[in-house]
């Protein structure tokens, strides 16, 4: 319950000038594969060449490969090593409590290089399909997320 409150926090700081959807996306207009094309600064050590992707199944698993290792180290840039991570759980639909603040929800287990757990910030952003997914890093405050786009 607390992951919900956290993306609705969110939510509010990072669709202040991209709304998210006003109707509840359909499974069919999130499942595919993502890429980064955005990332704040910190999260910019990676090796620029590496394909960065988050793919949600209608089966409500997702496979992550190559994500920035600040999704969990935050926004602390001596924490930050540049090292990408990757792994398989299982996402969520998160319905809010106010209108164009959906996001998704991703519980990460089994053998990865990612830590087990909750990666609860997600945001889906667009008026339109396809949407984005926007990860937010570290603290709200800092307005730094990873920006993802649909490819396919």
């Amino acid at each position: 319950m607390l992951t919900r409150f956290y993306v609705f926090l969110i939510s509010l700081f990072v669709y202040g000038c991209n709304p998210g959807p006003e109707e509840k996306p359909s499974i069919d207009d999130l499942v595919g594969r993502y890429t980064l094309i955005d990332a704040p600064g910190i999260c910019r050590r990676m090796d620029p060449n590496l394909l960065v992707t988050a793919t949600l199944n209608s089966d409500f698993s997702i496979s992550l490969e190559n994500i920035p290792d600040c999704i969990y180290k935050g926004y602390r840039d001596d924490e930050i090593t540049g090292k990408q991570l990757s792994g398989t759980g299982t996402w969520e639909l998160v319905v809010p409590e106010l209108p164009s603040s959906y996001g998704i929800i991703v519980n990460m287990s089994g053998v990865s290089t990612m830590n087990e757990g909750s990666y609860g910030s997600w945001m889906i952003i667009g008026k339109e399909k396809p949407f984005q997914l926007v990860y937010v890093v570290g603290d709200p405050d800092s307005m730094q997320y990873l920006t993802y786009k649909k490819i396919d």
